[in-house]
């Protein structure tokens, strides 16, 4: 019995499988507050996870419906659609064949995406969890060595779970319909087998990082800058040898294998060599020129000259067209690439300083006000270390959070973007924390960590109460209601439908699965209701000669305004115009 459990302990402890540290020397103590604390918190994260999840069960964003459109050309074989040059595919790739089977309803086709959201956000944990033993592995081999002591362990471990509640449950949000879940776990596997590499180079790790690299741009299109970044600053961590071109080669031949076909389809598709229009268009329309994505005909004159945009069919109100060449939900979303081809973005110092600035005040807000608790533990803890110069001692896992941190500020942040960032770069400054050995058997230390693990914790319950109440304003569920009165009276899936609103926020035509092919945008909805009824028929005749078979919208306006020929959606507070 006793060799089953020095077994089990190894098998848990990656520290012990690589001679960092020996059995008998290891703290019988410590273990078993270790244990507690990891049953409490996973316990925590799993609990928490499913509360989450089921209290949102029903939430959608305008991403999911373009992840769902993705998945679905997969499940169905369409690879022209299934490769996209803005959404990245593994995510709606994970979702595809799940929902193509059990999604036989709307219902269901939001519930079972929500299911493999949830398992994406299990696999994200136990990323974190390899993650952190390899932290805790670390901190054990450098102890002995050190005239000074670390922080304690199992200390070090609740607040490393503490961080990945608030990042996957606050920053990331587990409810929410979209591939940063996903980024997290592998960015977490990247940073644990950066640290293992800088202990110890082998050709095995080095290649299982190339692939872990490329994978992760499967994932997300920023990974491919980011991967060469991570990877060149895995390589410099390691100590100087003769050996650093075929360590390089290592890296680089996997991560281009992988890499190269996603890279190949997008180009082939775009015309030119890319790997992703995310960039692009996010640089030219938030930063320099601006201008807006969605039906963009070529506003500011700045911003280049449209080459096939969606068809401008009526100017007052504005009515767009869409219906080719792409046979989806919602195609200015789906591939906004194709219809903002010859779009150009500008450099412009006082628009790139106005970017930055605002993307460091929210980085200031995540890192220095939302965790104050966290914030004062860390430096009482570095003023009672003495000195501040060995936080820097895990300096790989700062230089790819900051990195991460610094391409975003160019551009377009938002936390759920570096939601395993934060947590890396808190832990990693924890992780080079020395304490004087005469501090360490008092409770101070221990007690300023649970402390401000504590802190984090009921941070998340307060974020979660929140989306307890705030609930209903991403629930889809009056949209439901929409599907199934449309299904009901006649109008079966892939019906050609307009919109009066805007196409990216009508879940009701991705989970009835119709297509969406004309559209008056909400900035130019009170003016078509403002029309006297004879010319609003100007408006349906074009919709209708577009291919719709009916309108479907929200009016903003008392329905008094509303002219015959429009119909409630059962109880809901949709409206029908028939174009038959």
């Amino acid at each position: 019995m006793a060799g089953v459990a020095k077994t089990c302990v190894v098998a848990l402890d990656p520290a012990r499988s690589r001679g960092f540290l020996s059995a008998d020397s290891y703290s019988v103590e410590n273990s078993r507050r270790e244990e507690l604390v990891r049953k409490i918190f996973v316990s925590l994260i799993v609990g928490l996870g499913v509360l989450s999840v089921w209290v949102c069960r029903y939430s959608m964003d305008p991403d999911t419906i373009s992840y769902l459109d993705v998945g679905k050309a997969f499940a169905a074989g369409n690879w022209r659609l299934a490769f996209n040059t803005y959404w990245s595919p593994a995510y709606p790739w994970l979702l595809s064949f799940p929902v193509h089977w059990l999604g036989r309803t709307p219902r269901a086709e939001l519930l079972t995406a929500h299911a493999v959201n949830f398992a994406i956000y299990l696999f994200s944990f136990g990323c974190f969890e390899f993650f952190l033993r390899t932290c805790l592995a670390s901190v054990r081999a450098e102890e002995p060595q050190q005239r000074l002591a670390t922080v304690p362990r199992w200390g070090l471990l609740a607040i490393g779970y503490a961080l990945f509640l608030w990042s996957a449950l606050t920053l990331i949000t587990v409810w929410a319909l979209g591939a940063d879940q996903l980024v997290a776990g592998m960015i977490f596997l990247i940073a644990a087998l950066m640290l293992r590499i800088r202990e110890h180079v082998s050709a095995a790790r080095l290649v299982a990082l190339g692939v872990l690299l490329g994978v992760a741009y499967w994932c997300k299109a920023v990974m491919f800058p980011l991967g060469i970044v991570f990877g060149l600053v895995a390589l410099v961590s390691v100590e100087k040898s003769q050996r650093r071109f075929y360590h390089t080669l290592l890296v680089a031949v996997p991560f281009a294998l992988i890499c190269f076909p996603l890279v190949q389809a997008i180009s082939a598709k775009d015309g030119k060599w890319s790997f992703g229009d995310s960039g692009w268009l996010n640089y030219s329309s938030l930063v320099s020129p601006g201008g807006r994505v969605r039906n963009w005909l070529g506003s500011p004159t700045t911003s280049g000259i449209p080459l096939h945009p969606t068809r401008l069919i009526l100017d007052n109100p504005p009515v767009f067209e869409f219906a080719e060449p792409y046979a989806v939900t919602y195609s200015p979303t789906f591939e906004p690439g194709y219809w903002n081809a010859g779009r150009t973005w500008t450099f412009d110092l006082r628009a790139q300083v106005r970017e930055l600035t605002g993307n460091s005040l929210l980085f200031i807000e995540l890192f220095l006000h939302s965790q104050s608790g966290l914030l004062v533990a860390v430096l009482a803890l570095i003023v009672a270390s003495g000195g501040y110069k060995r936080i820097f001692t895990y300096w790989p896992l700062l230089a790819i959070s900051f990195a991460t941190c610094a391409l975003y500020a160019l551009v377009h942040s938002e936390v759920r973007f570096v939601g395993a960032q934060a947590v890396i770069a808190w832990l990693a400054i924890l992780m080079g924390v020395r304490l004087s050995r005469k501090l360490m058997p008092s409770r101070l230390p221990a007690g300023i960590l649970i402390a401000a693990s504590l802190s984090i914790v009921i941070s998340v319950f307060a974020g979660l109460a929140r989306d307890i109440r705030a609930r209903d304003s991403n629930s889809a569920l009056p949209q439901i209601g929409v599907v199934e009165k449309l299904h009901t009276i006649g109008f079966a899936q892939n019906t050609k439908m307009a919109i009066i609103g805007d196409g990216d926020w009508s879940y009701w035509a991705e989970l009835g699965h119709f297509r969406l092919v004309a559209e008056i945008m909400s900035p130019d909805e009170v003016s078509f209701w403002a029309l006297p009824n004879q010319q609003r028929q100007r408006v349906y005749n074009a919709m209708k000669d577009a291919g719709a078979a009916a309108i479907v919208t929200q009016p903003p306006l008392p329905l008094a305004t509303l002219d015959d020929g429009w119909t409630q959606i059962g109880s809901t507070t949709f409206y029908l115009r028939s174009l038959k």
